[in-house]
C-alpha cells in the first residue's frame, strides 16, 4: 500500500477561527492570570496579521479592478 499524505495547509479562515476560539476562551475565563500576557500577545499578533492580509487583498482587488477598467476599450459602431 502506498502512503500518500496530503500537504498540511493553514488558511486564513483557520486563523480567523483560531482568533474566535481564543476570544471565546478568554470570555469564559479559560486562562489563568500568569497566562494572560502570553495569550494576549499572541492574539494581538494574530489579529494584526489577519488585518494586514485583508488590507493587502483589498488593495490587490482594487488594483485588479482598475487594470480591468483601464484596458477595456469602448465599443464602437454599435
Amino acid at each position: 500500500m502506498e502512503n500518500t499524505t496530503q500537504p498540511l495547509t493553514l488558511t486564513l479562515n483557520d486563523l480567523d477561527a483560531l482568533r474566535a476560539v481564543v476570544d471565546l476562551a478568554a470570555k469564559r475565563g479559560a486562562f489563568q492570570g500568569p497566562e494572560l500576557s502570553t495569550v494576549g500577545a499572541i492574539y494581538d499578533k494574530l489579529v494584526a496579521f489577519l488585518d494586514a492580509v485583508v488590507a493587502q487583498q483589498d488593495t490587490e482587488s482594487d488594483t485588479d479592478t482598475e487594470s480591468i477598467e483601464d484596458t477595456t476599450e469602448p465599443m464602437q459602431g454599435v
